[in-house]
């Protein structure tokens, strides 16, 4: 029995709508598509909807590749785009500990409990 190997959503791999066809031509020249990820990819590491993806992307400004029917981004892009929401993330939940400690909301300490991954 042969298992099929899984990827992780930062390892290069082809999507099956692309499969054999090394590279593909865009408005800006020829891109590597080992160096770009569909959206199906993208929404399994951002944790999405694959419909919403696209949405997400767009507004945060990352550049989308579109081929057809098939749209693709940059691994670079997503990955710091990924890195740059959980920072933010992180941020708001600091504020929102500090906000609530101050207003006296939560006279528990988990700060031994839940460390800061920081």
């Amino acid at each position: 029995m042969v298992k099929a190997k899984q990827h992780s959503p930062l390892t290069p791999t082809r999507s099956p709508a692309v499969q054999g066809s090394p590279q593909s031509s865009v408005d800006q020249g020829v891109i590597e598509l080992d160096d770009h990820m569909t959206m199906s990819e993208a929404a399994a590491l951002l944790m999405e909807d694959e419909e919403a993806v696209v949405g997400v992307l767009t507004r945060a400004g990352v550049a989308l590749i579109r081929q057809g029917d098939h749209s693709f981004v940059s691994r670079g892009d997503l990955v710091a785009y990924h890195a740059r929401d959980i920072a933010t993330r992180r941020g708001h939940l600091r504020e929102l500990t500090r906000l609530s400690i101050e207003a006296g909301l939560d006279e528990a300490d988990y700060s031994s409990l839940l460390p800061d991954p920081d």
